[in-house]
This record gives structure tokens, C-alpha cells and sequence, in this order.
């Protein structure tokens, strides 16, 4: 029985007869490589194909019709085959994070690992109808636990992080308290400080300041500086109110960042921008 084999090409359709190959133009010629060139374009036909025609001879006599319909039929077929495997692995790590405690350290970190990155894919809305607050709840009881193992907390607090903002669970104030307890300990409080203005809590705080430049001593320091901008920056997006005290250690800032020699053209922009807004934001 002859095997038939399917290539997708997008604007050709083509037909094999007796080892040739047939395209809505002529080809000049077929390369040894087994690459056939049109007078327009050349497209690339594997060589382990042109040897099975020409060996059927005379007797071949299928014909292989490439159409895009049928291409796309078959991309959907595997997307949609994709997407319920990642769905399927959404709902095992689900289920192992909601029974963690059949479980070793050494065996969560690898399971809390592979879950954080299933909220930070493409499209991870998807998850919705998997994840809920629950295992928001979950991850923090595993974190209350190990609390001396600061690469699995740094994982948690990234994986709260996407569940919040990708999936958009809510952000309870059981949730904010535990990224709070972590602010001020080594490795957790980078990770902390990347995420914590995602808190309503965090925006209506009273030392909502006085952490924001806090933030410029947490190591690494290079890091934690664009983290810091960052945070400016949607302050200064949303013109919100700012009190005086920092206004001025804002301008001041602003101001010998302009003045560093080291600085290139995108920073010095960028920093005069800052400094531009600032001064339409109100001091307080």
C-alpha cells in the first residue's frame, strides 16, 4: 500500500505523479537538495519524498492534493490537542498543590515550580475555571510551613503574583498580610517588591512611601533601582498625589540622574520625562 504523505504548503497546490512535481507554475527545475524552483519562489520539498516517487515509476498513480483548507484543519486539530494537554497538566498540579501535604519539601518545590509557569502562559485565562482563591489559600499554607526554605517562598510569592494578575483572583487581605511578613527578608523581599503595588491595601497604606524608597536598599541594588522606577513611574502615570517630603526627594533624584555623564540618550529622556510629570503631579 502506498503511503501518502501530506506537506502543507500555504499558496500551492500540488499535485505528485510518477516521481514529478506539479505547482500552478512550472518549475525551472528541481535542485539536488530537493528544493524546486518557480519562477517566483522556491520551495523546499524533502528529498526522502522525491525518492519514493520516482521509485513508484509508472505505477504511482495517487495523487496528493495540498490545500490550505486541509492545513488548517490540521493546525486546529493540533492546537486544539495542545491546549487540552495543558489543561490536563493545569488540573494534575491543581490537584497536587490542593493535597500538598502528601507530599515531601523536596517534592513540592518541583510541584509549586511547574505550577508557577502555568499562570504566566499565553493565554492563561484559560485556567480561570481551574484556579481558584483555594489554591491561592493552598500555596500560602505550604509557605507558612517552610518558611526557612527562601527559593520555595520566592516561587509562592511569584506564583500568588501571576494568580492575581493574570487570572485575576482576589487580592484578600489574608493575601496581602502574607507577602507583607516576607517584605523584609532576604531573597523574598525582591520578589515582594516587584509585586506588591498589584495590592489595593498596599496603594491606601500609610507607609506606602516610606516602602517604595525602602526599596532601593534591597540587594541586588541594580535590580531593585528598576523596580523602584517602575513603581514611580505608574505613580507619575496616574498623577496621583504626592507628599511633599518625597516630592522633593523625587526632583532631587530625577535631577542628578539627568546630571550622571554616564547616562545615554534613551535614560536622559526618559528621566526628563519622569521629571516632567512630576511636576503636573500635586505635592501633599
Amino acid at each position: 500500500m502506498l503511503k501518502i504523505f501530506y506537506v502543507i504548503f500555504i499558496r500551492f497546490k500540488i499535485s505528485v505523479i510518477t516521481g514529478t512535481v506539479c505547482a500552478e507554475e512550472k518549475p525551472q527545475s528541481v535542485s539536488k537538495n530537493g528544493a524546486y524552483r518557480l519562477s517566483k519562489t522556491s520551495i523546499p520539498f524533502p528529498q526522502t519524498l522525491l525518492t519514493f516517487f520516482k521509485k513508484q515509476g509508472s505505477g504511482l498513480k495517487s495523487r496528493i492534493f495540498i490545500t490550505a483548507r486541509r492545513a488548517q484543519r490540521c493546525l486546529r486539530t493540533t492546537k486544539h490537542k495542545k491546549i487540552q494537554l495543558k489543561i490536563e497538566n493545569c488540573k494534575d498540579l491543581t490537584e497536587k498543590v490542593r493535597n500538598w501535604r502528601d507530599f515531601d519539601e523536596a517534592e513540592l518545590e518541583i510541584i509549586v515550580k511547574n505550577f508557577e509557569k502555568v499562570p504566566r502562559e499565553e493565554w492563561a485565562t484559560r485556567y480561570i475555571p481551574y484556579i481558584t482563591y483555594e489554591i491561592a489559600e493552598k500555596l500560602m499554607q505550604i509557605g507558612e510551613k517552610y518558611k526557612p526554605n527562601t527559593n520555595l517562598l520566592c516561587i509562592i510569592i511569584s506564583a500568588l503574583e501571576n494568580l492575581i494578575s493574570r487570572l485575576k483572583i482576589d487580592t484578600t487581605d489574608t493575601l496581602y498580610s502574607f507577602f507583607l511578613q516576607f517584605a523584609n527578608q532576604p531573597k523574598t523581599d525582591y520578589f515582594v517588591a516587584i509585586h506588591i503595588d498589584n495590592f489595593p491595601q498596599f496603594n491606601e497604606s500609610k507607609n506606602k512611601w516610606e516602602y517604595i524608597f525602602s526599596i532601593l536598599n534591597i540587594r541586588p541594588k541594580q535590580k531593585s533601582f528598576q523596580v523602584f522606577i517602575s513603581k514611580i513611574s505608574r505613580i507619575l502615570y496616574r498623577k496621583e498625589d504626592i507628599p511633599q517630603e518625597y516630592f522633593e526627594k523625587l526632583t532631587e533624584m530625577l535631577n542628578k540622574l539627568l546630571a550622571d555623564e554616564t547616562k545615554n540618550v534613551w535614560t536622559e529622556k526618559e528621566y526628563s520625562y519622569k521629571l516632567e510629570l512630576l511636576n503636573q503631579c500635586k505635592s501633599v
